[in-house]
């Protein structure tokens, strides 16, 4: 129980437990006893629920969550009886996916933080102008919802349920399955350490050796990745805090990527730091050594290098174009610098931005950072 309700947004949760709807809250109650098992059930069940209460139309809150309560009740009698047959008609564990390469799954095992939303879009351009068709579905290795999502618009609801209830491995086969219906490839971002919520590193390693194609991208810069995860959020105030210029804090997170008004530095809890990066540094190259070791890929191409023709200097393109060349061969995908070339400079950014500025832009106590990082012999990651 304490799993479901955690899945549903604090505004939402006052409307289920206020005692004007009772008689709601104890039929959910209920049908969750009745027919979800426990272990797995509950989360799903109230992800359904608030999906069918957000229902648009005039209706009152308490007659939706009734129309929610029932429509869960018809999901869950459907899932009872049909789940099982429907995954195993629609993708089989033994099956084998085509090695077609023109509709092989493709990869990019990459941490957030970058680039890797874009990158993947990128990618997919890459693909098409290669004569290969790729439908992105996101962050497919991770998550299930970044498939659904993507494919809704694609598939019926049938696959879509069975996506829902299958596992990662499973739900990417069946996404598979439907994309290669329309003569596409696959086409998703998977976390670098591989740390699914259902299979472990060597079974979804060798799931991916298999079946799929993949590229290693990281980000070279360390200290720009740790700063982009505290500007962002995603470190949850570990290692520091997203501040204004004046040093107040802000919750802007992942917003100030996409209004430039926003004014989001660091602050960097700097005793932290200096350890954080040494370490990390070590974990990425243990974890790239599983990879190699895996058989998933044999070389490591920077993010850094793949955005370059960004920049407003020459030698960015040039340098991008090697690095996307990179990530095709690994993508069985033989490269045409002049097609890279000519997708690249259609970019919008393309050319158009200049190099990062010094930290000291970004950091905002940069001189005790800069004295931690000297002193855990971390400085060169520094731009001053």
């Amino acid at each position: 129980l304490k799993r479901g309700w955690k899945t549903l947004p604090r505004s939402l949760r006052p409307s289920y437990i206020s005692p004007m709807y009772p008689a709601s809250w104890a039929l959910g109650l209920l049908l969750v006893h009745l027919y979800l098992p426990l272990a797995n059930g509950i989360s799903r069940s109230s992800r359904m629920l608030l999906s069918h209460a957000q229902w648009e139309g005039k209706a009152s809150q308490g007659n939706r969550t009734l129309q929610a309560l029932q429509a869960l009740a018809n999901d869950i009698a459907y899932d009872r009886v049909d789940r099982r047959t429907m995954q195993q008609s629609l993708f089989s564990e033994g099956s084998t996916i085509s090695k077609d390469p023109d509709v092989v799954p493709r990869t990019l095992i990459i941490d957030g933080c970058s680039g890797s939303s874009y990158l993947v879009t990128l990618s997919s351009k890459l693909l098409k102008a290669h004569g290969v068709s790729a439908h992105p579905v996101g962050d497919a290795g991770s998550h299930k919802e970044a498939i659904r999502h993507n494919l809704k618009f694609y598939s019926t609801e049938e696959e879509i349920k069975a996506i829902s209830d299958a596992k990662i491995i499973d739900a990417l086969g069946i996404a598979n399955d439907i994309v290669n219906k329309r003569g596409e490839a696959l086409l998703f971002k998977t976390n670098i350490k591989l740390n699914m919520w259902e299979p472990s590193f060597e079974e979804f390693s060798a799931y991916l050796k298999s079946n799929v194609k993949s590229a290693l991208v990281l980000r070279h810069n360390l200290l720009d990745w740790n700063i982009c995860r505290v500007r962002d959020c995603f470190d949850k105030g570990h290692q520091g805090r997203p501040v204004n210029k004046k040093g107040e804090p802000h919750e802007a997170c992942l917003k100030r990527r996409h209004d430039p008004s926003i004014e989001s530095l660091a602050y960097i809890f700097a005793h932290k730091m200096g350890r954080k990066i040494k370490n990390d540094a070590v974990t990425r190259d243990e974890t790239v050594q599983q990879l190699k070791e895996a058989g998933l890929v044999t070389e490591v191409v920077h993010s850094e290098d793949l955005l370059d023709f960004e920049h407003e200097d020459a030698s960015g393109l040039d340098n991008s174009i090697k690095a996307w060349a990179m990530v095709l061969e690994a993508w069985a995908v033989e490269p045409d610098e002049e097609i890279i070339k000519s997708v690249l400079e259609k970019e919008e950014l393309a050319g158009k931005l200049p190099q990062p500025g010094p930290h000291s832009e970004v950091i905002f106590n940069f001189e005790n950072v800069s004295k931690v990082l000297g002193k855990h012999g971390m400085a060169h990651y520094l731009r001053e």
